[in-house]
């Protein structure tokens, strides 16, 4: 992913740089922005490809050069048009640059040995132990050299802030403390430690395995996808790159353990205890 990012910004510098007919320019662009979002197809993702690529500045420049009536008379200027093209192509590498950036912060940040994984609301809401007293070593099958990173993307974050004003009391009670254990832990706006190996953790037991926490913040100029299971299947899909391995999804709901495995996430579909016999019909 670094490698890509560095020849798209590469070829965007050049061609900002690159002194040619205002017309020829356009035309480059056009190609370039095809070439580029081709060029990173498969190492991020779709939505992240039109904010660095794709903008809506870039789809009006689009139609204007595309038009049968560009550079003819009476035409929009060419020279404006060609002004435009170059204050998008400086924009662009500014973005490629900060994003340049954050991958290589977010690399350092997970480069460790360890397991990756983001729970959904209903696995805060739904699982038998509450979330300070949840073993997620023996949940995801860590072993005991390996550390787990427990990712909140700010989706989840707002879905519980949701919750705890919201539904049944139990509901309402299990947000609202999975929310008040994870600011307890952060010993930094976005990271915490949740348990040290050989330390007591939080269930008043003896830990052993590290676990941390990592609140994902939503990268700048991010737009969430209206459904919000969507979206956190797209956040960790975006975080898998980054971390070099394989993201498990913790869910009690079907229809987000099927999205999960669609995206090819490392899914553990949990389940609630049925009750013995079918209910009457009411």
């Amino acid at each position: 992913m670094r490698q890509a990012l560095g020849y798209v910004l590469e070829k965007t510098t050049n061609l900002r740089h690159f002194s040619e007919e205002p017309d020829d320019l356009c035309v480059s662009y056009l190609h370039w922005s095809a070439e580029m979002a081709a060029h990173l197809r498969g190492h991020i993702t779709a939505r992240d490809i039109d904010r660095l690529i794709l903008t809506r500045r870039h789809w009006a420049l689009q139609q204007i050069i595309g038009s049968t009536t560009f550079g003819m008379p009476g035409s929009a200027k060419i020279a404006g048009v060609a002004h435009v093209v170059r204050t998008e192509l400086a924009e662009r590498v500014d973005d490629l640059k900060k994003a340049i950036e954050a991958f290589e912060d977010q690399v350092q940040n997970w480069s460790s040995l360890g397991l990756f994984v983001v729970a959904d609301s209903s696995f805060y809401i739904q699982h038998t132990d509450r979330f300070d007293k949840t073993d997620f070593g023996t949940l995801v099958g860590a072993r005991e050299y390996e550390t787990v990173n427990l990712l909140f993307p700010m989706v989840v974050v707002d879905e519980l802030d949701g919750l705890k004003q919201h539904g049944k009391n139990h509901t309402r009670w299990r947000a609202g403390h999975t929310l008040a254990v994870l600011d307890r832990v952060l010993v930094s706006p976005t990271h915490g430690i949740f348990s040290s190996r050989g330390a007591v953790g939080l269930n008043g037991e003896v830990a052993k395995i590290d676990v941390t926490v990592e609140v994902v913040l939503d990268p700048p100029g991010h737009t969430r996808l209206p459904i919000n299971d969507d979206e956190i299947i797209d956040r960790a899909k975006a975080i898998e790159p980054l971390a070099a391995r394989a993201i498990t999804l913790l869910t009690y709901d079907t229809s987000q353990a099927t999205r999960g495995r669609q995206a090819g996430l490392r899914v553990i579909k949990l389940k609630t205890e049925l009750a013995a016999e079918e209910p009457p019909r009411a």
